[in-house]
This record gives C-alpha cells, sequence and structure tokens, in this order.
C-alpha cells in the first residue's frame, strides 16, 4: 500500500522467493500506489534554540548517522568551504582548509572529515580528525582508499562535521559523543515540523 516503509534490517531474499517461470516471486506497490522502502531513521525531534541562527534537538544515544534529509532533500553535513553547487571538484575546495591558521579555532575537531583529491588528480582520499598533536596539528586516520599512496592535494581539499564551520543555511553537525544534532535552517523555515 501507499507509504515510505523504514527497514531496521536488510531484506533478505531465499532460494524459496526465486520463483519459477510459471510463478514468479513479484513484490510491487498496489496498483497507482508510491511504495518506499527506506534504510533511513525517522527522527521525532524536539528542537530548541542553540544560539542566534543555529537550532538544536537531544539525539537518542544509539541514533548514529552520516546523511540527513528533510522533506526528501538533502541537506549539508557542516563544511569548509560552503558547499556552492557549480564549483568542481567537491562543490567547493580550498587550499586552507586544514591549515593551522583555520583550525586553531575548532574546539574538538574529532570526528572531522577531509576529502581531498590525489596530488596527481586522478583519485581521491577521505580521512578522519582523530586527534591534535602537541604543536596543534591535526592527527588524521584513513587515506588509504587508492592503491598508490601520495600526499593529498594541495589545493583540492574540503572538510566537513566541524561544529564551528556551521555557518550556512541548511548546514547541519552531528555532535556524536553528546548526542544532539545542530542545524541552520533557512529563512522562514520551521525547524518544528
Amino acid at each position: 500500500e501507499e507509504g515510505t516503509y523504514y527497514l531496521d534490517k536488510p531484506l533478505v531474499f531465499q532460494e524459496i522467493e526465486s520463483g519459477t517461470a510459471k510463478n514468479p516471486y513479484i513484490i510491487r506497490a498496489a496498483e497507482g500506489q508510491q511504495v518506499t522502502f527506506s534504510a533511513g531513521i525517522p527522527l521525532k525531534l524536539s528542537w530548541q534554540k542553540h544560539h542566534d541562527k543555529i537550532w538544536k534537538a537531544n539525539l537518542p544515544n544509539e541514533v548514529v548517522f552520516e546523511s540527513l534529509f528533510a522533506n526528501g532533500q538533502s541537506l549539508i553535513r557542516a563544511r569548509y568551504p560552503n558547499y556552492a553547487v557549480n564549483i568542481l571538484p567537491f562543490n567547493g575546495y580550498a587550499a586552507d582548509a586544514i591549515s593551522p591558521k583555520r583550525t586553531q579555532h575548532w574546539k574538538n575537531p574529532i570526528g572531522a572529515y577531509i576529502h581531498a583529491l590525489h596530488v596527481g588528480r586522478w583519485g581521491g582520499f577521505h580521512y578522519q580528525v582523530v586527534g591534535r598533536d602537541a604543536a596543534g596539528n591535526l592527527q588524521l586516520g584513513g587515506g588509504q582508499q587508492n592503491n598508490r599512496p601520495s600526499a593529498m592535494h594541495e589545493t583540492y581539499r574540503f572538510v566537513e562535521n566541524v561544529f564551528e564551520e556551521l555557518d550556512s543555511e541548511k548546514e547541519w553537525y552531528l555532535d556524536k559523543r553528546q548526542h544532539i544534532l545542530y542545524y541552520y535552517p533557512a529563512p522562514g523555515e520551521d525547524v518544528e515540523q
């Protein structure tokens, strides 16, 4: 029947569901009905103003996610530089994305992601911030996505999931340690819906 069905585990099909040429096994929406199977987790949140333009909501401890949608639209994780639809690569990049001058004001960047092109621009690397060293430089984990290691590109890079970069409409930040979701709504957007 019409609707969105949220699945908390994968659908597993066994041999019995294979059917036969004469009696095929068919799964389909009812005639004229729009049906969606979703692995998403619907969130019923109680929002409160964090400050000025940012709202926050507490999440249940077991809820962790990497993507966030509202009204069927993908929202943007807090990032630097801000998302720009017509800029390639990455919808925006900046040489200073992880410069010490920029990162020194990040209170707790652990859990941030850094995305960068390979120095030869033929592949990409993805890192997660795992800490800071004694000099205040970011310590990174990951970056082994290519079969030939190299340095990240000095310009084509961006960072996401940093609270201090939550500065643009439709951006969000998830504090996984405190289980708090922060959101910067567009003007006139009702976050309570």
